[in-house]
């Protein structure tokens, strides 16, 4: 059985995780507000309160503790079909350098005066995001990259190369610099409601499309020569694969900025848990990316208030020694 005890066991420890994380990020901040007045809010009961708490709470805090619960989700999954498609635990968006090209998508995107919305940025976003994924891809599948850990490599670069050009057009761009810099640093500061809907047009088709794939990406997992066999188009598939992945991290990256290594660490220590049967491993993805984003937004927020720390320094200080530690780990396998 695909759901054993065990993997439900995992589901509803990380359902309780999540609901918890929820209302304790909504109740912390500037303005303290009652875990218990929130619960009774989200279900319509009389909630007694100053007025000025039920604007903060839909105006500010829930608004931005969904967008984290997206982005999350949105992050882990695309890092889940990441590491399905390509057959390694250290492929994430971040590491192969899509963030890095949705960054770049976006920033041009800065340029011009009709290209500051939410919108354009997001398919700013994911053209970038797109051109890096298949430009590495390609180097691969042509033979260019002979081992997984130079795909790794490939991706590194093309990342490095995105962030060069951001960065010179913010010297040649100064008047957007401040606010470019801090998106990517990673902030879920600036997300609104606008945000969390489109965040929910993309994140929603995109995973549906995954679960449709997981069989395929089961498949995938035992290698190309015994996918075909199994009756799957390899190219076919694993092109679609990573453009639904490409788009879930662009959306992601155009409304929070350049989050790190979400994508690499959740798919990793559920598969631990949970195994690697992707009609397991993405659902449990989508809540446990979430339950990530929304706790290290939480501390983002509070650990140094006033002072709010970008989100994606958090992650970064959690990932970059697990990334660390799964490459040594991977190194006979590589």
């Amino acid at each position: 059985m695909v759901y054993s005890k065990q993997n439900s066991r995992v589901f509803v420890i990380l359902i309780i995780l999540l609901l918890g994380a929820l209302i304790l990020s909504a109740s912390l901040g500037a303005v303290r507000l009652p875990g218990l007045w929130i619960i009774k809010t989200l279900l319509r009961l009389p909630a007694e309160g100053p007025e000025y708490w039920s604007l903060i709470f839909w105006q500010v805090r829930f608004p931005r503790v969904l967008g984290a619960f997206l982005v999350g989700a949105a992050l882990a999954l695309s890092g889940t079909a990441f590491q399905g498609v390509l057959r390694n635990p250290l492929a994430d968006p971040y590491i192969l350098g899509v963030s890095a090209g949705a960054s770049l998508g976006a920033t041009i995107m800065s340029l011009f005066p009709w290209g500051n919305t939410v919108i354009a940025w997001s398919l700013a976003a994911f053209c970038g995001a797109l051109a890096v994924t298949f430009t590495v891809y390609s180097l691969a599948s042509n033979g260019i990259l002979h081992r997984m850990q130079d795909l790794l490599l490939a991706g590194v670069a093309m990342g490095s190369l995105a962030s060069s050009f951001v960065s010179l057009i913010l010297v040649l761009n100064r008047s957007s610099m401040d606010k470019v810099i801090m998106w990517m640093m990673g902030s879920l500061s600036g997300i609104s409601w606008r945000g969390v809907s489109l965040l929910f047009i993309y994140l929603i088709p995109g995973f549906l499309l995954l679960i449709i794939r997981a069989r395929e990406l089961n498949a995938l997992l035992l290698g190309e020569e015994v996918a075909w066999n199994l009756g799957v188009n390899v190219y076919k598939e694993t092109r679609f694969i990573l453009t639904v992945a490409s788009l879930l991290a662009a959306v992601a990256v155009s409304l929070s900025g350049v989050i790190g290594f979400v994508g690499l660490m959740v798919p990793h220590i559920l598969r631990l848990m949970m195994g690697s049967d992707h009609r397991v491993l993405l659902p449990a993805s989508l809540l446990g990316g979430g339950l990530l984003l929304v706790v290290t937004d939480c501390i983002a927020r509070t650990v140094l208030a006033p002072t709010e720390l970008p989100v994606g320094v958090i992650t970064s200080l959690l990932g970059a020694p697990f990334f660390l530690y799964l490459l040594r780990s991977s190194k006979k396998t590589l």
